[in-house]
């Protein structure tokens, strides 16, 4: 089973400023960006995000909950997240966030 988890900061340098992402393109009623190998989504209510592996998640705006198959995770504005093995997990939540898969 996986494991969702805050994390302490890590080096900014991960995810590029905002201004830097391009290819905006409407993803599940959400505005989703690329920089390289990192995503940026903005979204109104809820995003639906999917990995095997690891990813690491950066909540830059609002909060809410992530929801997956292990019950409910709690998160808000600032929040360093790793969520490893989750499979699919669903942000509930207007906010804004950015993601990389870390392995």
């Amino acid at each position: 089973m996986g494991t969702i988890e805050r994390m302490a900061e890590r080096d900014e340098r991960l995810f590029p400023a905002e201004e830097q992402y391009t290819n905006a393109r409407t993803v599940q009623g959400a505005v989703l960006s690329a920089c390289g190998n990192v995503k940026h989504v903005k979204s109104p209510k809820r995003f639906k995000i999917y990995s095997n592996g690891t990813l690491l998640l950066r909540i830059t705006e609002g909060g809410g909950f992530i929801k997956w198959a292990r019950g409910e995770f709690p998160f808000t504005a600032g929040d360093l997240l790793r969520l490893k093995h989750t499979g699919e997990a669903e942000l509930n939540g207007a906010c804004a966030f950015y993601y990389i898969q870390e392995d």
